[in-house]
């Protein structure tokens, strides 16, 4: 809905790139009345006129919080993933990647949310060491018994399932540049 195809990779201008984020409950309302909206209509999205689908968009960025003419805003795509992974966008090295992925895309605004899905099963790998010690005897070059002690370790990696939280993330990337134009 209202989103515009890439092209291809767009010049990134070196333009603060801003980051905000929604209530869950917002994202969830626009994507079940984006759902409704298709599904009423006779007609495929793609083939709507530009009134509908700048009507759409305009919709859209009213629910993303976003101001300013909706003509003028580009939505450059979409990223939806679920993940146990302890990388969250309101860490700054989350933050980091929208803003890395931001600027790929020739973005200025990502607006971003999500949810939590609960408990979930991974697999992580765990480190097993074992630890080995004795005592060796052997005969030296004179032919005197001598012994000697040892001890060494090994570590092997073994897969062990974990319960982790499972998070569902959305982020939805803009360019409102052309609003200055």
């Amino acid at each position: 809905m209202g989103l515009r195809p890439l092209a291809g990779a767009r010049v990134d201008t070196g333009e603060q790139v801003r980051v905000q984020q929604v209530p869950w409950e917002r994202i969830e309302a626009m994507l079940k009345e984006q759902d409704a909206e298709v599904a009423s209509s006779d007609v495929h999205p793609d083939q709507w006129s530009a009134e509908q689908k700048g009507e759409s968009k305009a919709k859209m960025l009213r629910w993303l919080q976003v101001s300013g003419d909706a003509a003028s805003i580009d939505v450059l795509g979409r990223s939806t993933f679920r993940t146990t992974d302890g990388v969250r966008p309101e860490t700054e090295e989350g933050r980091g990647e929208l803003v890395k992925l931001a600027r790929k895309l020739g973005g200025d605004l990502v607006v971003w949310s999500s949810r939590s899905l609960g408990k979930s099963e991974k697999v992580v790998d765990r480190p097993v060491t074992s630890y080995r010690s004795g005592t060796i005897s052997y005969v030296d070059r004179k032919g005197k018994v001598r012994t000697q002690s040892y001890s060494d370790s090994e570590t092997t990696w073994v897969p062990t399932r974990v319960v982790a939280d499972e998070m569902e993330f959305v982020a939805y990337f803009l360019d409102r540049r052309s609003e200055a134009r």
